[in-house]
């Protein structure tokens, strides 16, 4: 048999299997119903970006949380992007990595309904300097 015999075999075996599931389901007095999917309807961030503004240090590494509602959703895929990627930058699994000292904003988008999104703005700090004591005491007076 060739190819093309063998893949209209194919097909026509598939559609008689599929009309005699449909005809006994209807004789059994089911109903026959396609699966709607569940689109995303909002994204909720959640932790440490909770806030309207996150802040975070130039050169630290955090993880931003969120959620996808309702939790039925068929594509609970998102995108992570930033407005400005000199100043900090977005993994695919949501590390944002504070490159430069400045503001951005990090948008989560769902990947099944692109008008499904959520927004923080970042602020980024240069690394906070830790003075160290002296070592040096004061010279006790000898009397």
């Amino acid at each position: 048999m060739n190819k093309k015999r063998r893949r209209k075999l194919h097909v026509v075996f598939g559609m008689s299997l599929m009309i005699a599931g449909m005809t006994a389901a209807a004789a059994c007095g089911g109903e026959i119903q396609a699966k709607k999917k569940v689109m995303p309807k909002k994204i909720r961030i959640s932790g440490a970006a909770e806030s309207s503004t996150f802040r975070m240090s130039v050169g630290d590494s955090k993880k931003i949380g969120y959620s996808v509602a309702p939790s039925k959703a068929a594509n609970k895929k998102v995108t992570f992007t930033t407005s400005n990627k000199k100043v900090a930058k977005v993994t695919s699994k949501g590390i944002i990595k504070g490159v430069k000292e400045g503001r951005a904003t990090v948008t989560i988008r769902s990947k099944a309904k692109k008008a499904v999104k959520a927004k923080r703005q970042m602020l980024l700090k240069p690394f906070p300097i830790q003075r160290r004591r002296s070592c040096l005491r004061r010279p006790e007076i000898l009397s």
